[in-house]
């Protein structure tokens, strides 16, 4: 028997043991581990911004899945059932997203009060960007719709 699955032998049967030791020498040594962390970080810098760059282009949905988590407070679960709540459409236009990031199809925006932070909906990147040029201000975009309903021509009546 090779001394690797002795040591693999010996971990598994006195794992509990184990893992109570080192967390408690993480409790009783936090600065000191935080030390040996920052050392470790600042003398091997390239290797490990070069190490995450790849893991975010071999893992894209985590940045996506992070953003959801730290901006929104929603998991990529409760994304998806709203997704499918709408059918994979724009809550205001009702077209699907078509604006594409490095070839891929961007995700529907996901739209919330900016003083609340509740989320209203899924919104496309054009309606999105539309609502938040007018400050989700009500009041402008019924000026809005009033100008535009006064402005009609014979070439655009849908």
């Amino acid at each position: 028997m090779s001394s690797e699955t002795k040591t693999n032998i010996y971990y598994w049967e006195n794992r509990e043991r184990i893992l109570k030791r080192v967390k408690q020498y993480q409790q009783d040594n936090k600065e000191k581990i935080k030390i040996r962390r920052r050392k470790y970080r600042q003398t091997h810098r390239k290797t490990i911004d070069k190490s995450n760059k790849q893991y975010l282009k071999d893992h894209p949905e985590y940045s996506r899945n992070r953003e959801l988590k730290r901006k929104y407070k929603i998991t990529p679960n409760e994304y998806k059932l709203m997704w499918d709540k709408q059918e994979g459409r724009c809550a205001i236009c009702g077209n699907p997203e078509t604006i594409r990031s490095k070839g891929k199809l961007i995700m529907l925006a996901i739209d919330h009060d900016h003083i609340t932070n509740k989320i209203r909906g899924l919104l496309c990147g054009t309606c999105n960007k539309g609502i938040g040029i007018f400050n989700d201000s009500i009041e402008k975009l019924r000026r809005a719709i009033s100008y535009l309903e006064g402005h009609k021509s014979f070439s655009n009546l849908t």
